[in-house]
């Protein structure tokens, strides 16, 4: 997974440059792969989320809307630790439960 950072002044072309890229990383992991297996992130303020994902929808369409991600930093950190509690929680368990039994 690859991280872009694209930043600038208000009226710089963020929101055009974005556009482009993600269009261009739609384009070519369906050349390379003949499907979109991961999806794209686009991290916007909190404020944002709804009118990006309108804007998205406009300008790429319906049928890419499912491989695009636009999320807030609260939702982004809810979407990871969604993810991160099935790993840590069993992992947890199961060395409070080692400690628990070394002790008996």
């Amino acid at each position: 997974m690859k991280l872009d950072l694209v930043l600038g002044a208000s009226g710089s072309g963020k929101t055009a440059e974005i556009l482009r890229r993600v269009k261009l990383l739609l384009e070519n992991r369906k050349i390379l792969t003949g499907k979109v297996e991961e999806k794209i992130i686009v991290l916007v303020p909190d404020q944002y989320t709804v009118s990006t994902e309108r804007f998205y929808l406009e300008k790429i369409g319906e049928e890419a809307m499912p491989f695009i991600k636009i999320l807030s930093m609260k939702r982004l950190a809810s979407f990871i630790f969604t993810f991160a509690v099935d790993f840590i929680v069993p992992v947890s368990l199961s060395y409070t439960l080692t400690s628990l039994l070394a002790r008996l």
